[in-house]
């Protein structure tokens, strides 16, 4: 199946915004199965806006967006593990209409680009029927920088990285009792770009890293009494941080 979504929109503003805008969002996605069981989804996503400022002391504020992002999923089962991949990319792109004007050193444009792709894998297995685990490993990064609007170049200011991945199990004896562990590890880093005598730089900016185990527990002995058990704790660079929490509902 597929699907195509067409949205216009302007709005003149009231009288003491002193401010036009133009919107207008468009996106194509198709979703289907094969005869092998696989299942496919992408999705196509592009917005454009134009902002006008009336008043003169405001123009150079004037700035046209446009973001764009594709995704791409596909699930699957084999041997009884239910698989699925997860793929995107994007960019966002700002440009300032009297950028050039106001400025005509490259370096002091406030025109910019954020350019960005992830990727995420996952795996669910049941055993026993009250058995669940799973795992997630998911990957992002993005860099960000002045656009130089002739050649349509980048120059990169930041960029960074991020790395997840995740383990968990869930136990469910009966209806009336679930339990569940999971934990999680982190690693993220940046980078600054610098540039001197028309050699770039990347100079690592930061980096952390991050641990994290929760567990819970549901007891719900009837249709209107449900107790729910929370805990977690949290490993970073700046400390350990602990949480507890117990919930009790019933409905009258």
């Amino acid at each position: 199946a597929s699907r195509v979504q067409i949205q216009r929109k302007e709005n003149p503003g009231a009288t003491e915004q002193n401010r036009d805008t133009y919107r207008n969002t468009s996106s194509l996605s198709y979703e289907g199965s094969m005869k092998s069981g696989l299942k496919l989804s992408v999705r196509l996503d592009n917005t454009f806006s134009h902002q006008v400022n009336l008043h003169v002391t405001r123009s150079s504020d004037n700035s046209r967006n446009r973001d764009l992002g594709l995704k791409f999923d596909t699930r699957y089962e084999r041997l009884g593990i239910s698989f699925s991949h997860n793929f995107s990319i994007s960019a966002k792109r700002t440009i300032y209409d009297f950028d050039r004007q106001i400025s005509p050193e490259e370096t002091e444009r406030r025109s910019n680009i954020r350019r960005g792709w992830s990727m995420a894998h996952s795996l669910r297995r049941k055993f026993f029927d009250h058995i669940q685990l799973n795992t997630r490993y998911t990957y992002t990064a993005d860099d960000f920088g002045k656009l130089i609007t002739e050649s349509q170049a980048q120059i990169v200011e930041e960029d960074r990285g991020d790395h997840k991945v995740s383990f968990g199990m869930s136990y469910s004896p009966s209806t009336l009792l679930s339990t569940s562990v999971n934990y999680s590890y982190s690693f993220d880093r940046r980078w600054q770009h610098e540039y001197e005598n028309f050699q770039e730089a990347r100079v690592l900016g930061s980096r952390r890293k991050s641990r994290n185990l929760s567990l819970s527990l549901n007891y719900n002995p009837s249709n209107v009494t449900k107790l729910s058990l929370r805990g977690s704790r949290s490993r970073q660079r700046s400390g350990t941080f602990d949480s507890f929490s117990v919930s009790y509902s019933r409905t009258i």
